[in-house]
């Protein structure tokens, strides 16, 4: 699970907060499942945390801080737009299987988020995209890549790439690396450019 609050006890509930939000739903899930997964009482999760929601927001900024952090060591790993993008999205896709559950809860719960906690994902994700959308425009600048939106083309991008968590399968025919190679050279000729050599 992408980080959250330190200590052995927070950690165990927000992964049965995360199981159970993933198995039957944020809004069917009561605190006292959470506990029982966790394997406290009741009581003491609100040592923790003080509601549901805090739980919710807490799984979603983990996701969203450890996929920004990886965005953003991948594009600073290289120089090149080409290998820049590609990189990014080796790394969205790795992530996104990962941290599959977290993923696809942060996909479908935004919803019960209080409108101030909604706000305060959105904005990170606005972030998020912007770093791969001023990539994919470094590039057209620079003519490592053609495209007639950059801001359609981010989008069917990020959706692309993040639709691996709901079908990859560790036990399939091609590993994660492999999957994550094929997202980068689609992404790639997507945007007319020839995809960057694999990495080692």
């Amino acid at each position: 699970m992408p980080h959250g609050p330190d200590g052995g006890t927070a950690r165990r509930i927000l992964t049965g907060a995360v199981s159970c939000f993933f198995e039957q739903g944020y809004h069917a899930t009561s605190m006292r499942e959470i506990a029982a997964r966790a394997q406290i009482q009741p009581a003491s999760v609100y040592h923790w945390f003080s509601s549901k929601e805090t739980m919710l927001l807490t799984v979603m900024q983990g996701f969203q801080d450890a996929l920004t952090a990886a965005a953003v060591a991948a594009h600073e790993a290289h120089s090149a737009p080409l290998d820049r993008l590609a990189a990014m999205v080796r790394a969205h896709v790795t992530l996104h299987v990962q941290h599959r559950k977290e993923a696809l809860i942060s996909d479908t719960e935004i919803r019960a988020l209080s409108p101030a906690s909604r706000r305060q994902i959105v904005a990170g994700r606005d972030r998020y995209q912007r770093l791969f959308r001023e990539t994919i425009e470094d590039g057209c600048a620079r003519g490592a890549f053609r495209c007639a939106d950059v801001s359609v083309a981010t989008n069917a991008i990020l959706v692309q790439c993040t639709g691996v968590a709901s079908w990859y399968r560790p036990r399939g025919r091609l590993s994660l690396q492999e999957v994550a190679d094929v997202h980068a050279d689609l992404v790639c000729r997507s945007l007319d450019a020839e995809p960057p050599s694999k990495p080692a």
